[in-house]
């Protein structure tokens, strides 16, 4: 089953996957890729993206890591470049279909916006389709953000953020991606695998 997701316009798979390193890589990415679900590849870009080269899978890339680094806002910029152009090189893809900021902790207002300038600027150049907002950190701190920067179509967050944040996207029409268990409103989840057997099991 598939759903449509926020703004985007754009019909996902309910289930989405984050592919972890198991005893055979090449058979999980070939399953995976059938699914023609988002595809988080963090954990081994070079692996992934190499096994699945060909294929029309969409990928995620979540980023953000270096950005605290960042004093003004032209250096942002260019942290998030940075990411992007190696995130690219290593998974050998022209295009990704969501970019999610990853925010643990409160960013700076110039970190924040030099890296959704930088995103922009991918986006207009065709490297990037969806901007997205990961919330690891607490619910206030993804709210204080998402309040001045109105710029995503996807919020990823463990359910107990998502639900604390279901009436701001109800509101602006943004589709919601739960990682972990628990239940919440969101109409996508996002699964770490490492087997077939996981995938299957969770399809």
């Amino acid at each position: 089953m598939g759903a449509v997701l926020g703004r985007t316009n754009r019909e996902f798979s309910s289930s989405w996957w984050r592919l972890g390193l198991g005893d055979d890589p090449e058979a999980l990415a070939s399953a995976a890729a059938a699914t023609r679900a988002p595809l988080d590849i963090s954990s081994s870009p070079g692996l992934w993206g190499g096994l699945l080269r060909g294929t029309q899978s969409p990928v995620i890339w979540r980023f953000g890591r270096t950005l605290p680094q960042a004093q003004d806002s032209d250096h942002a910029g260019n942290l998030t470049q940075a990411e992007l152009i190696a995130f690219l090189s290593a998974v050998g893809v022209e295009r990704l279909t969501f970019a999610f900021l990853q925010l643990p902790r409160a960013l700076e207002e110039h970190q924040v916006a030099g890296a959704l300038e930088a995103l922009e600027l991918a986006r207009q150049d065709g490297l990037i389709e969806h901007f997205g907002l990961e919330a690891s950190g607490s619910s206030l701190t993804a709210l204080s953000l998402w309040q001045f920067h109105d710029a995503f179509e996807a919020i990823l967050a463990p359910a107990e953020t998502l639900t604390s944040l279901a009436d701001l996207a109800r509101e602006r029409r943004v589709g919601l991606v739960q990682s972990g268990p628990g239940e919440s409103p969101a109409a996508c989840r996002i699964v770490e695998v490492r087997t077939v057997a996981e995938l299957e099991g969770l399809r």
